[in-house]
């Protein structure tokens, strides 16, 4: 491929990962969550149960999913991340019972964990490559930005759709999710300014230490 080609592309990430940090937290739900959860639950144990169930995932995922990003590449676990929180939007949206509400929650702490460190390494590689390093805090800053952004409007959005029903608030925040897959697909891979050669093992090892 052309040198300008893959240039222009990497120049995109920076773009692309703005309308990423918009689009994946335009999540209408948040102000409901632990309502609808009740809902489906019968009781609000069970439903903070689930919050739990989500942080502890996080937790145990964090170090085994760190390790991917140099071995399968950013962009491919920017991709895994924005695939798992979609589909465990979906299962809230559709779920009836707890056991589905608990899947949804495992793999929306996964989507979490292939975020972590995988999407500002994207970024800082793609700066890296284009030569602008240094601006790689101003640009993290501006995606902060734009995630509190979306997640202010998605909230106020979501406030809509409860009129009609809890569920309705669900379903709508699928169809931000799906944008936000989309965005990861369009994503080019930047050569890796830190190769780390080390084994999924001694990651796991050294971070217990």
């Amino acid at each position: 491929m052309n040198k300008d080609i893959i240039m222009k592309n990497i120049r995109n990430n920076i773009k692309y990962l703005r309308w990423y940090s918009f689009w994946s937290c335009f999540i209408l739900f948040y102000p409901i969550k632990v309502l609808f959860f009740a809902e489906i639950c019968g009781n609000l144990v069970e439903a903070m149960s689930l919050f739990a169930v989500q942080n502890l995932s996080i937790t145990l995922l964090e170090v085994p999913t760190g390790c991917l990003s140099d071995k399968w590449g950013r962009k491919w676990v920017c991709c895994g991340g924005a695939a798992t929180m979609l589909v465990s939007f979906i299962l809230y949206a559709v779920a009836h019972n707890y056991f589905i509400l608990i899947a949804a929650s495992i793999l929306n702490g996964l989507s979490t964990a292939l975020a972590s460190g995988n999407n500002g390494a994207l970024l800082y590689d793609s700066l890296a490559q284009i030569n602008k390093k240094d601006d790689y805090h101003k640009e993290v800053s501006k995606n902060m930005s734009l995630e509190q952004l979306s997640l202010a409007i998605g909230s106020l959005l979501g406030m809509v759709f409860v009129f009609i029903s809890l569920r309705a608030v669900m379903l709508a925040s699928i169809v931000p999710a799906v944008i936000a897959f989309m965005i990861t697909l369009k994503l080019a891979e930047p050569k890796k300014i830190y190769e780390d050669n080390s084994t999924n093992i001694l990651h796991i090892f050294n971070s217990l230490k």
